[in-house]
């Protein structure tokens, strides 16, 4: 049996290119759809699907060729065709008066529909769930001062992209996730060599690394690191980084004289990186960033460097000028350090 779970072949869901443009478009946050609708003003939203309140009933229509099942409770349904014929209790009318009452009360809102996509829409049929294959499943909301109604969308490729294209140009709205506040890891980085694994399996205490890159200049300015190709110029003084530039994009790239090797495990790259401290910064801080913001830091970052190993802490270490080249003195090393 393991051997079988190996071998079966590994299936994605397929998305076609045309049925993701759709759909990208589809999942926006946007602002209501508005419609004269039984003397009143409706508001209708496109929502995500939920499994939560399943439809009894689906309408089947055909919209230009295109196939599309309106979802809703049974009872919400029937509420519709009584409007066609006041009075009347349509459990009991048998299915083509039935339709005629629901193409009758939708009769206002697929005049709408066939304006803005300029294809007709029309009530084919009334059933059950159809089957999910081939069909795009999104959710939808009615309201009106006295009324609101819910049920699914179920959408064909085609469907899909007349919706689509009808909502493109509409503006979306902003979600309700505070995306400002999400921490990110800054670090003060001093630069970084790239050496193979079987010369970092050689490094000793008090061996000493030359950068392959330096990020300090000017004694003082150093590079505050937001992730391995974003960084902030800084200089510091003391306790103290000031903000020099804001952020911008840094070559960071691996040394093409280590990654172009036989390709045996001992030549594997490794990337050590020297940083001086780091601090956490909100997305929100990150945006507002401008030359003169000052990071109070507690204490002189240039005591201590941090020596990572792909990203991972393995050391510390101290920075030494060779002959007017910036290195790292290995103090403590340890591969299994966390």
């Amino acid at each position: 049996m393991g051997a079988a779970m190996f071998l079966r072949p590994f299936r994605l869901p397929a998305v076609s290119r045309d049925a993701l443009a759709s759909r990208n478009v589809l999942c926006r946050q946007r602002g209501a759809m508005e419609a004269q609708w039984f003397e009143q003003d409706w508001r209708f939203h496109l929502t995500p699907a939920s499994a939560s309140t399943p439809s009894e009933c689906f309408l089947e229509c055909d919209w230009g060729g295109a196939r599309a099942f309106a979802g809703m409770d049974r009872e919400s349904l029937h509420r519709l065709a009584a409007n066609a014929m006041p009075g009347a209790d349509p459990v009991d009318w048998p299915m083509p008066v039935l339709l005629a009452a629901l193409e009758f009360a939708a009769s206002a809102l697929a005049a709408e529909v066939e304006g803005a996509s300029r294809k007709s829409l029309r009530i084919v049929a009334m059933g059950g769930r159809p089957s999910a294959v081939g069909l795009e499943a999104y959710g939808w909301q009615a309201e009106s001062q006295d009324s609101s109604l819910e049920g699914e969308l179920l959408l064909d490729s085609a469907a899909s992209r007349f919706l689509a294209t009808a909502l493109r140009e509409q503006p979306c709205i902003p979600t309700a996730i505070e995306w400002d506040v999400l921490p990110l890891q800054a670090r003060l980085v001093a630069g970084w060599v790239d050496l193979s694994s079987g010369a970092l399996r050689g490094i000793a205490r008090r061996d000493v690394l030359l950068l392959d890159e330096c990020l300090l200049s000017g004694g003082s300015r150093l590079m505050l690191m937001l992730g391995p190709r974003l960084g902030v110029l800084c200089a510091l003084t003391g306790c103290a980084l000031q903000v020099l530039e804001g952020v911008h994009e840094i070559m960071a790239d691996v040394d093409d004289t280590v990654a172009a090797t036989s390709g045996l495990i001992d030549d594997v790259p490794v990337r050590l990186t020297f940083d001086l401290g780091e601090r956490e910064i909100s997305l929100g801080d990150l945006r507002s960033l401008q030359p003169g913001y000052l990071f109070n830091l507690g204490r002189d970052p240039r005591s201590t460097v941090s020596i990572r190993a792909n990203g991972r802490l393995i050391g510390d270490g101290e920075l030494v000028d060779i002959e007017g080249r910036v290195g790292v003195s290995v103090l403590n090393f340890n591969l299994q350090a966390q």
